[in-house]
């Protein structure tokens, strides 16, 4: 079977994981939810979502699933994009942190958790409506920032050489021909915080590798 650059990136963001890429990003997490647990945990937690696809572009698309707070007047959204691995559970690839719809719903429906809050407070110590300068005593000095997107981004990138394990892996999770061709991994973990008025509305959280 073949699949293209961004499906391999998938597939090795939850084998990086598995294997504990190095950096000095570290991931949070939600209710000991983060990138690499599988869909059954978050339901486990948040209860059964509706799951809707967006177009990534080059024919590919990601799943996505959706839990929005329940209690009135609270917009507070979490988003988890999922990613099938053969054999294995659907497992979260990235989850972000709102506090009003994205773009990346196209119009989907979220359910509604009471678990969800726009109190709930990530393992980092990040939560909405955190001051920019909260985030950066936090975080630290953010690898870039983007004035005119009002967005603080933390990234960590490395670079390995691929493995018996690596390959082994690949070939178990989608079955991928010719893994043996493939000499090196390049791969990053991000955090990024979206501001608005000097406060956090937005926290995305995302890990993935492309094989070379």
């Amino acid at each position: 079977m073949a699949i293209g650059p961004s499906a391999i990136a998938v597939t090795c963001s939850l084998l990086a994981w598995i294997q504990g890429p190095p950096g000095p990003v570290a991931l949070p997490s939600l209710w000991g939810i983060t990138v690499g647990s599988p869909i059954a945990e978050v339901e486990r937690v948040l209860g059964a979502g509706v799951k809707f696809r967006r177009e990534e572009g080059e024919g590919e698309s990601a799943t996505r699933q959706c839990y929005q707070s329940g209690k009135a007047g609270d917009e507070t959204i979490i988003v988890f994009v999922l990613a099938a691995f053969g054999r294995y559970e659907e497992a979260v690839t990235a989850f972000l942190v709102g506090r009003s719809t994205p773009s990346a719903l196209l119009g989907a429906k979220c359910v509604r958790s009471e678990v969800v809050t726009r109190k709930m407070q990530l393992s980092n110590g990040l939560k909405l409506g955190d001051t920019e300068s909260h985030v950066r005593r936090t975080l630290g000095v953010p690898t870039r920032s983007d004035p005119l997107q009002h967005t603080l981004e933390y990234k960590s990138t490395y670079h390995r050489d691929v493995g018996d394990r690596d390959r082994a892996a690949m070939l178990r999770a989608v079955g991928v021909q010719g893994a043996d061709r493939f000499r090196s991994v390049l791969g990053y973990q991000r955090v990024v915080v979206s501001l608005a008025k000097g406060r956090v509305v937005q926290i995305d959280v995302s890990l993935g590798e492309e094989w070379e």
